[in-house]
């Protein structure tokens, strides 16, 4: 590890010891007030704070986006999926992409729900102090960018080139995230693809870049040739979602 990646780790323990502590039955976890100028953003299952010293970010990969006792603080606890991760970024390296963002994991023991070990990924600021905006693709408006037809051709080759692998049957993608399961239960496989994708736009020349960064709701694994292990090899995280696509 690096002492950038190191010194960020530092900075970000520094602030997090400084939260309050919240204790229930199943564990603790930290309070972080919902207007912490830390926060960059808090999706659907993880919240990404500034480490600003270090011009990293810190992701923390499961909070309460609300607690009954202090609802004007989210709680913290942040599951270790670093091999879901890793896994995932071996696969996509697999099918030729360089624009996989590196997440460095570490563990920590500060915050936890009686489940251990815990972790945040540490990964580059990629605004640069305002130099760029990092926008989700459903966010991007393609038609506005000096590239924008060919980073959305990009785009949608990139979507296509994974869910192909997928649907071929060598491959296989869990989907662990409640936001993904539709209300007629079925699975959103095609917005879990998307949502790994970010543009990178240069508020200066109005140009944009592809990035591939949010890899907590999905996995990329090789198609088992027994039953799914999942369960046995990821004790601590519930597996919501499941399937082996066949391409039909």
């Amino acid at each position: 590890m690096s002492n950038k990646h190191k010194f960020a780790e530092l900075e970000l323990e520094e602030y997090l010891a400084t939260l309050p502590e919240q204790k229930n039955l199943s564990g603790k976890y930290k309070l972080l007030p919902m207007d912490s100028d830390r926060i960059i953003s808090a999706g659907t299952n993880s919240i990404i704070l500034t480490i600003p010293e270090a011009s990293m970010v810190g992701r923390i990969l499961g909070y309460r986006k609300s607690v009954r006792t202090h609802p004007e603080h989210y709680g913290l606890w942040g599951f270790d999926i670093t091999k879901n991760v890793e896994s995932t970024t071996r696969i996509l390296e697999e099918f030729g992409f360089t624009n996989v963002t590196k997440l460095h994991p570490y563990v920590r023991t500060s915050f936890n729900r009686g489940v251990e070990p815990n972790a945040v990924f540490i990964s580059p600021d990629l605004r640069e102090n305002g130099r760029n905006t990092v926008q989700e693709i459903a966010e991007t408006e393609f038609e506005k960018l000096a590239n924008g037809r060919e980073l959305l051709a990009e785009y949608e080759e990139s979507h296509r080139r994974i869910s192909g692998a997928i649907k071929n049957g060598l491959y296989q993608a869990d989907v662990f995230a409640h936001g993904y399961i539709g209300s007629d239960n079925k699975i959103r496989y095609d917005k879990a693809i998307r949502n790994m994708f970010f543009v990178v736009k240069n508020n200066y020349d109005n140009t944009g870049r592809l990035i591939i960064e949010d890899l907590d709701h999905i996995v990329l694994k090789k198609k088992q040739s027994k039953e799914n292990l999942w369960d046995q090899q990821n004790p601590i995280f519930p597996r919501y979602a499941s399937v082996i696509f066949s391409g039909h």
